[in-house]
């Protein structure tokens, strides 16, 4: 990321896992059930082991009908997940006239999607199209005025 032509953030390939910690240890099951369900994320709960992921489990049935229809063939899935990067996630507004350049980096389909046994067929991750929300706000006259002053 970078802003004015000063890279002000740098991800790399351990990111992702910092996301994955981040989502796992300080979100309550309240939020993983609702907010995070709208990025993808499905608790498997107990039923969750590792090397593999228990194919009967709440989570791995929730994730597989999101890129399925009604009659099970395969369809296009949306998302939408907030940015995992420091400077975006925080409570300032930038200044205005702010050129800011993000470049997104998808991880390989083999981190991003879990099978629940070794013989599974290889999926591959596709984006087909990607939205940039953003807060904008328009300070009054007065407010600008005083801040003006201030300063």
């Amino acid at each position: 990321m970078h802003i004015n032509g000063t890279q002000v953030f740098e991800g790399n390939s351990l990111m992702a896992y910092k996301s994955i910690f981040d989502y796992e240890l300080t979100y309550p099951q309240s939020v993983k059930n609702s907010y995070l369900s709208v990025a993808g994320y499905y608790d498997d709960g107990a039923t969750q082991t590792y090397p593999g992921v228990d194919s009967n489990g709440y989570g791995v049935k929730s994730r597989k009908r999101l890129f399925l229809d009604e009659d099970g063939n395969p369809r296009s899935a949306q998302f939408m997940a907030k940015l995992d990067v420091d400077i975006c996630n925080q409570p300032r507004y930038l200044v205005n006239q702010c050129e800011v350049d993000i470049e997104l980096l998808p991880n390989e389909s083999s981190f991003l999607l879990s099978a629940p046994w070794d013989t599974a067929p290889k999926y591959h991750l596709e984006i087909l199209a990607c939205k940039l929300y953003v807060k904008k706000i328009e300070l009054m006259d007065s407010l600008a005025f005083d801040i003006a002053e201030k300063t």
